[in-house]
């Protein structure tokens, strides 16, 4: 059976909308490339540790979110370590099998988010500063993709009080997202802990319908009858912690690849079927804050994306949905 899901109108502990020191804004385009734009034109580096800002219509208090994105050379580990395969919100690409995020940023300009990117250093691989109390305060959502970073209990801790005092996370992770089966999942663990959550290696391809949705009313799944992915890596519920409450609103299908129980980086993790404590989406309540893990990243790819894009199923809505139910708003009519 479903746990209990506190309710999503609970007041959310206001937080001042600045920018820490540590991080620099760059203006990126609003604007979606078509197919003749080329991947060094969608997604360009910037210099490691460097933020990426855009603005939202200036009608009310800005609702903003931080994207971290790993650094170069930290994913892509089964398709040729290209750093295209890292899904920046910058990379607006839709030629076939694109693996680029833009098109979700500007679904989310278009809703009135303020959209941010923090690409992690690869030599550091530390991200403390990015998740540093300070630096979350001025964000309503973050969300934990390609970040390969290693991150600490003081970030663990840090994004635990973010979620209390009001904030919403979203947890995604991708095989190719790292260097290896086990990169990609190492680098959340340790932060989805606080939360109930663990989350599951790179296996299977499948559509959840809205038949198989656990919580089809759920507001974070508002007018969604169909999502999918290809590649995924469900979350599981693992201990049912103090004050915090999951819900599995759909649940993962066939068989779920676990965490290695081996050092070899090479060597994937054991497979088992899915239990009702596996979901392809899970959304978690802790204090006045949100989180959420989502089982792939294809699904919110560009058009013609690998594998599946915000244009197939209702993925695009889900997207809409989600994004609005993690931070705290009424889903988009």
């Amino acid at each position: 059976m479903p746990r209990d899901l506190r309710s999503s109108s609970a007041p959310r502990r206001l937080r001042p909308h600045r920018i820490g020191a540590a991080l620099v804004l760059v203006p990126v385009a609003t604007g979606v490339v078509g197919a003749c734009g080329s991947d060094t034109e969608a997604a360009r580096d910037l210099a490691p540790g460097a933020t990426h800002g855009t603005a939202s219509p200036d009608d009310g208090p800005t609702t903003r979110v931080l994207f971290v994105r790993g650094g170069p050379g930290t994913g892509g580990f089964l398709e040729g370590g290209a750093d295209e395969q890292l899904s920046d919100i910058g990379d607006t690409s839709t030629r076939p099998g694109n693996h680029g995020w833009g098109e979700l940023a500007a679904l989310l300009r278009a809703d009135g988010f303020e959209v941010v990117q923090h690409i992690e250093d690869p030599a550091v691989r530390d991200a403390t500063t990015v998740l540093a109390s300070e630096q979350l305060a001025s964000f309503d959502v973050v969300v934990l993709g390609s970040n390969n970073g290693t991150y600490g209990d003081a970030d663990a801790a840090a994004l635990e009080t973010y979620v209390r005092d009001g904030g919403g996370v979203l947890f995604v992770s991708d095989a190719n997202w790292g260097r290896d089966w086990q990169d990609a999942p190492a680098s959340d663990q340790s932060l989805l802990t606080p939360f109930d959550l663990e989350v599951n290696q790179d296996h299977g391809t499948y559509a959840v319908d809205r038949s198989e949705l656990v919580v089809p009313d759920h507001p974070a799944l508002a007018g969604v009858d169909a999502f999918d992915g290809e590649g995924v890596s469900p979350f599981t519920v693992v201990d049912l912690l103090p004050d915090v409450t999951p819900t599995v609103l759909a649940r993962a299908e066939g068989d779920v690849r676990r965490p290695s129980t081996t050092t070899d980086p090479a060597t994937p993790g054991p497979l088992s079927p899915a239990g009702p404590d596996d979901a392809a989406l899970v959304v978690v309540t802790l204090g006045d804050g949100r989180v959420a893990g989502a089982f792939d990243r294809n699904t919110f790819f560009n058009r013609d994306g690998a594998g599946t894009s915000l244009h197939r199923e209702d993925n695009r809505r889900l997207a809409r949905s989600l994004f609005a139910w993690l931070a705290g708003r009424q889903p988009p009519a």
